[in-house]
């Protein structure tokens, strides 16, 4: 199950929350014991349905005339190159260890941070937090809050699906 939850306090992005513009968080259960917060990410951001695939396509064509930095939808690296500060794009690592990883993504309309908080064993927090820059920004901001909100939820709960194929043995 995953559910609308705020970013947690205990996130290294907490003290910057009042900074931002917006800010919302999934709260949800992996199947998998042993996860790190990279590895969620990773099984996150490197498999999104085929429909986000679709509408970050879009946005993409959409919105790079307007100066938006536009990037391959699934270049996505390993957990391994992520632990190593090697992600690019929207994957930089800015903060990493046992319970957080946080990336980011700054151009010159808006800041934007991806934070995955390990709460418990199975338990994980996505979160997502921007900053605009500019008008162009902010509009662009308002414009995608609402898909925002619909690609995130298809996002984890695909991932979710993933997690659980894989660990259910093949017959």
């Amino acid at each position: 199950m995953v559910k609308p939850d705020k970013l947690p306090q205990s996130s290294t992005l907490a003290s910057h929350v009042h900074q931002s513009d917006f800010c919302d968080a999934l709260t949800f259960m992996v199947s998998e014991d042993g996860m790190s917060p990279s590895d969620v990410y990773v099984a996150i951001f490197g498999q999104l349905p085929p429909f986000v695939q679709q509408l970050m396509s879009l946005r993409n064509q959409i919105v790079e005339p307007f100066g938006f930095k536009v990037q391959e939808i699934q270049s996505l690296p390993s957990a391994e190159l992520l632990k190593t500060s090697k992600g690019e794009g929207l994957h930089q690592v800015e903060h990493l260890d046992d319970q957080e990883i946080i990336c980011s993504s700054a151009e010159k309309h808006m800041q934007v941070w991806l934070s995955v908080v390990k709460r418990s064993e199975r338990q994980f927090t996505l979160s997502t937090m921007v900053a605009t820059h500019s008008a162009i920004g902010k509009a662009y901001l308002n414009v995608v809050i609402p898909f925002h909100k619909v690609v995130a939820m298809a996002s984890v709960r695909a991932m979710l699906k993933n997690v659980q194929l894989k660990k259910e043995p093949s017959n």
